[in-house]
């Protein structure tokens, strides 16, 4: 895993692509970043869904099944690439 400033420099660097119909799931998962539950050995395991609610509640989330469908989409293909797989 990436140490916080390597982590910090690429996301200078890095220009991301957001399409429209993503933009609240993105500002629900940028607003939970640092909510991440992680086992003993600091490996993460997920958003806690209370997190992803209440972001979703404060961002003023139009639809939220939908919402949340792409929040734990996004979710998942992270921790893939987390665990290596």
């Amino acid at each position: 895993m990436l140490g916080e400033a390597q982590a910090a420099a690429i996301e200078q660097q890095a220009e991301v692509l957001i399409w429209p119909e993503n933009w609240q799931a993105w500002q629900v998962i940028e607003a939970c970043a640092f909510c991440w539950r992680r086992d003993a050995n600091g490996l993460p395991l997920g958003l806690p869904l209370t997190d992803i609610e209440a972001a979703m509640r404060l961002l003023n989330v139009e639809d939220a099944r939908d919402c949340l469908e792409r929040v734990l989409l996004v979710q998942a293909e992270a921790l893939r690439v987390w665990q290596g797989n």
